[in-house]
């Protein structure tokens, strides 16, 4: 009887504790055991570091504030975490981009940008990405509008691009030539938002 006892109240203090830290099943963190990122409740698993005047001590002052924001309104968060997720999204939007995998763009795109991509695979033309090697990947900036937040990830890259038509004979560049790009990758997310997501909202080649 102790034991059916215990068992309801430990259900209901489980329901409790869900429905105040809500559904957090879409929140991203980084497995450093298996070197990827997941979408799950473990998320809680992560250990919270203080990193803002340490790694990223370049940041603006500004930034900064809006750093120590976030950190109070997500728990665990960390610029560290956070830009190594970065990079295994950027990585994931390149091969769902050369798949033309519409959910897997829509699962790290903003609607809008998702929207952009995903049309443009209705071309005839397939714009083809092929990473060669990341040379550097920086968190560069933190911007805040309202309650919403964009993290900007500098990406340094190595790339092979080319387009082909739809019988994929090569209409423009080489599979052989290797070009440098640099890109801002804007991860937006509002804070006050049920779903906990950071969405690359834009991607800003410069």
């Amino acid at each position: 009887m102790e034991i059916i006892i215990l068992a309801i109240t430990t259900f209901f203090i489980i329901k409790k504790l869900h429905s105040i830290l809500g559904d957090e099943s879409d929140r991203m963190y980084f497995d450093y055991e298996n070197n990827n990122f997941k979408t799950l409740k473990e998320a809680e698993k992560v250990n919270k570091k203080n990193d803002i005047e340490g790694d990223f001590n370049y940041l603006t002052n500004e930034a900064k504030i809006y750093a120590k924001e976030i950190c109070k309104k997500i728990d665990n968060f960390s610029l560290n975490t956070f830009q190594n997720i970065a990079i295994k999204v950027m990585e994931f939007v390149i091969k769902a981009n050369n798949n033309q995998n519409k959910e897997e763009i829509n699962k790290f795109l903003s609607k809008e940008l998702a929207e952009v991509v995903c049309n443009s695979f209705n071309n005839e033309e397939k714009n083809n990405i092929i990473l060669v090697s990341l040379k550097e990947a920086k968190l560069c900036d933190i911007l805040k509008n309202g309650t919403t937040y964009d993290i900007v990830v500098l990406f340094d890259m190595e790339q092979i691009n080319y387009t082909t038509d739809k019988n994929d004979n090569i209409i423009n560049g080489n599979k052989s030539e290797i070009v440098n790009v640099k890109e801002r990758w804007y991860f937006s997310h509002n804070i006050n938002s049920k779903n906990q997501t950071w969405f690359v909202n834009k991607i800003e080649e410069i």
